[in-house]
C-alpha cells in the first residue's frame, strides 16, 4: 500500500506516543490513524482505506456510518436539546423504553415471561461488575464465584479477578476467590473431560455450596473463539441449579446478531440465566452496556448501585435505533449466511496452507483460525506477522487466544467485500511465508 503510513498518521503516531499512557498505544499492529469510516471501510488520515474484519471487536455490527442510527440520535438532539440526561437522578422515556425493549428480547430468547429487570450503564466490564454485586448482594455469605479458564469479561478490578491470562490479570489482586474450570469447548474431548474432573472436584471436596454465581461466555471471544459444548453446558446449568450458583451469562462480545442469532443463548435453548451482560454493539460504538438479572435478585433499595452516565438519553436512542436496524434488516439472519460463506473461504485457506494454518471454528460472523509452525505447534509469532502483513494490503484483523485470528467483520458487510477480503489475507499469509522461506 502507498503512502502508508503517510505523513498525517506519522504525525498523529507522534504525538500520541507523546502524551498517551503506553497502554493505550497499539502502534505495533496498527500504525495509523482513523480518519473516517463507512460500512465496513475504514479510511486513515492520509486517504488510505482498510477493510475492517474486526468491527471494533465486535462493536459495529450495523456497519460504520449508519444512517438509521444516527439519524435518530441527531433527531433526538434536535427535538430536545439534551445531549445527556441524567438517568440514575431523573427518568427519561428513552431508557424506559430501552429497558423494556431488552426485557422482551431476553424473554423471547429463552423463552420466558416478564422474567427479567434491566440496569443500564457504559461498558461491558460495567455490566459485569453489576451481576457480581448482584450476585453477591443477594447472598453475601456466598463470596466465592466461578469462571471458564481464558474467558475475558473487562478490564476492572472485579472482572479481571475473573479471568487465568496472564496478559491481563498482570500482578492485580483479586477481589475474590475464583474457583477456574476448563471451557468446554465444542470438538475437544480433552478440554470437555477436564471440565467435568473439575465439577466432580467441587462436589468431592463439598465446596459447591460456597459459590455464588457462575459467570461463562458461550463462546470465548479473546480466549480464541470457542464455543461451549451443549451437553457440558447443559450438565453446568444442571449442576449451578443443584447447589444454587446463580448462572451468568456474559455476551458481551457475542450479542446483538454476531453469532446468527440475536442472542449466543439462543443457540442452546435449555439454557435460563440468572444474569445476563450485554455492551459492545448494543449501541453501535456508542457507549452503552447493560445487566438484565432474574426479578428476585433486584436490590432491595435505592441507591444500592448506580453510574453517572448509564441510561442517558441518548445512549437509549442509539441502542433502539441499533436494534430497529438489526431486527428489520434480519442481520442475524445475513449473519447466519455469510457466515458459512466466511468459514468456506477459511477452509480452503486451511487446505492450501494446511501446514501451517488449522482449525477453522466459530458461528456466524464471530470465525476463527489458528497458525502453526512447521512443527504442527501452534504459533504466535506466525500469526503476528500475517496481522501485521495483511493490514499493508488493506485488511483489519486481530489476534485471539494463543495462536488465532477472528474474524469479525460488520454485519452489513457485502459478499463481495467478504470474499475480497479472504483473498488479501490469502496474499498475506503467502507473503509471510515466502518471506521465511527466503530468510
Amino acid at each position: 500500500m502507498e503512502n502508508f503510513p503517510g505523513f498525517e498518521a506519522q504525525e498523529v503516531l507522534k504525538r500520541a506516543a507523546n502524551i498517551y499512557a503506553t497502554t493505550t498505544v497499539h502502534s505495533k499492529f496498527v500504525p495509523s490513524a482513523t480518519h473516517r469510516a463507512h460500512g465496513a471501510w475504514i479510511y486513515d488520515a492520509d486517504g488510505n482505506q482498510f477493510l475492517d474484519f474486526c468491527s471494533g471487536v465486535g462493536v459495529s455490527n450495523c456497519g460504520y456510518g449508519n444512517r438509521h442510527i444516527e439519524g435518530a440520535m441527531i433527531r433526538h438532539i434536535i427535538r430536545t436539546g439534551r445531549l445527556q440526561y441524567i438517568h440514575h437522578d431523573f427518568h427519561n422515556p428513552e431508557s424506559v423504553t430501552l429497558a423494556e425493549a431488552l426485557s422482551a428480547e431476553l424473554d423471547r430468547a429463552v423463552g420466558r415471561n416478564n422474567n427479567y429487570k434491566i440496569f443500564l450503564c457504559n461498558s461491558g466490564t460495567e455490566a459485569n461488575e453489576a451481576g457480581l454485586k448482584l450476585a453477591l448482594a443477594a447472598r453475601p455469605e456466598r463470596k466465592k464465584i466461578m469462571a471458564a479458564v481464558n474467558g475475558f469479561h473487562g478490564r476492572t478490578l472485579g472482572s479481571l479477578s475473573l479471568m487465568t491470562k496472564t496478559a491481563h490479570i498482570r500482578d492485580y489482586p483479586r477481589s475474590f476467590k475464583v474457583f477456574n474450570f476448563p471451557f468446554p469447548r465444542l470438538g475437544d474431548q480433552e478440554n470437555i473431560k477436564g471440565f467435568y474432573r473439575h465439577l466432580e472436584y467441587m462436589e468431592q471436596h463439598r465446596w459447591a455450596d460456597e459459590y455464588n454465581s457462575c459467570v461463562l461466555e458461550l463462546v470465548q471471544g479473546e480466549g480464541g473463539i470457542y464455543q461451549a459444548d451443549p451437553q457440558a453446558l447443559k450438565d453446568l446449568q444442571d449442576f449451578c441449579q443443584q447447589h444454587w450458583v446463580l448462572l451468568h451469562i456474559d455476551e458481551v462480545q457475542t450479542g446483538f446478531g454476531r453469532t446468527g442469532k440475536m442472542f449466543a443463548i439462543e443457540h442452546y435453548p435449555f439454557l435460563n440465566p440468572a444474569i445476563v451482560t450485554f455492551a459492545k454493539s448494543i449501541a453501535n460504538g456508542y457507549p452503552v452496556g447493560a445487566v438484565a438479572f432474574a426479578r428476585w435478585l433486584d436490590w432491595p433499595e435505592h441507591g444500592r448501585h448506580s453510574n453517572t452516565f448509564g441510561g442517558n438519553a441518548l445512549g437509549a436512542v442509539a441502542a433502539l435505533a441499533t436494534m430497529d436496524f438489526i431486527k428489520n434488516k434480519n442481520l442475524a439472519g445475513r449473519a447466519a449466511e455469510l457466515g458459512e460463506i466466511l468459514n468456506g473461504g477459511l477452509e480452503y485457506l486451511a487446505a492450501k496452507f494446511k501446514s501451517r494454518v488449522a482449525n477453522v471454528r466459530g458461528l456466524g460472523l464471530m470465525r476463527a483460525i489458528d497458525f502453526l509452525d512447521y512443527g504442527g505447534q501452534l504459533s504466535s509469532k506466525f500469526r503476528d506477522e500475517v496481522v501485521e502483513e495483511v493490514y499493508h494490503h488493506g485488511l483489519i484483523l486481530m489476534g485471539a487466544g494463543e495462536a488465532a485470528i477472528r474474524l469479525m467483520p460488520p454485519l452489513v458487510i457485502k459478499k463481495e467485500e467478504l470474499t475480497q477480503g479472504l483473498v488479501r489475507l490469502e496474499r498475506a499469509i503467502g507473503i509471510v511465508l515466502r518471506d521465511e522461506i527466503n530468510l
